[in-house]
């Protein structure tokens, strides 16, 4: 997944897989914190994301997202569902793209391109999740779909192009089935997994 602010003429807001954090969302099931050390002090034009999705049915219910924000501390994410649900809404600045490409064919999909208010750049860091949507408070590990899902460290690039590695924290277990939920998570650094349910 990428994202990539775009120069030009300013483009009609279309928005998928890309939402503006609310109070309501559930509580994710595991979180984790990415970071790019070392970044320019006016942030990055693109930030590249990577994650693996595997060892699921095709179901709807899980959401994998990277979080993000710009300098100036509007936010919001971009992620993978295996059914996805439409969202909307994000604040920050600029005309913005995101894809998702798939790394085993190369085959790049184009998920939309959005114009925010001003003009910062995008932040050095936040934070990663794995997010059970529906049903997010029944803690019957038997009723938990399984997943299990591969973070790998961003990449950033410098409005002068300079490329830039990120890192990633390990995992922590979180929301109402804490201790529940079958989580188990390994890794740090350049790749974290996660899986939880049965």
């Amino acid at each position: 997944m990428k994202l990539r602010r775009l120069t030009g003429a300013a483009l009609g807001a279309v928005v998928l897989m890309l939402a503006a954090p609310t109070a309501a969302q559930a509580s994710p099931t595991g979180t984790l914190t990415w970071s790019i050390p070392n970044a320019p002090a006016d942030g990055f034009k693109q930030i590249n994301f990577y994650l693996t999705v595997q060892g699921m049915d095709d179901q709807a219910g899980w959401y994998f997202a990277y979080q993000f924000k710009t300098l100036g501390g509007h936010g919001s994410y971009i992620g993978l569902q295996p059914k996805p649900r439409d969202a909307s809404g994000n604040k920050g600045g600029g005309t913005w793209e995101g894809v998702v490409s798939d790394m085993a064919t190369n085959q790049f999909l184009h998920i939309g391109q959005w114009t925010l208010n001003g003009s910062q750049l995008l932040a050095a860091s936040h934070v990663a999740w794995a997010e059970r949507y529906l049903d997010g408070h029944n803690c019957t590990l038997s009723q938990i779909p399984y997943f299990k899902v591969t973070y790998r460290s961003p990449i950033g690039w410098s409005s002068g192009g300079t490329q830039y590695n990120g890192t990633l924290s390990a995992a922590k277990e979180g929301g109402p089935c804490a201790g529940k939920q079958g989580f188990v998570a390994s890794g740090s650094g350049s790749a974290v997994t996660v899986q939880a349910g049965s």
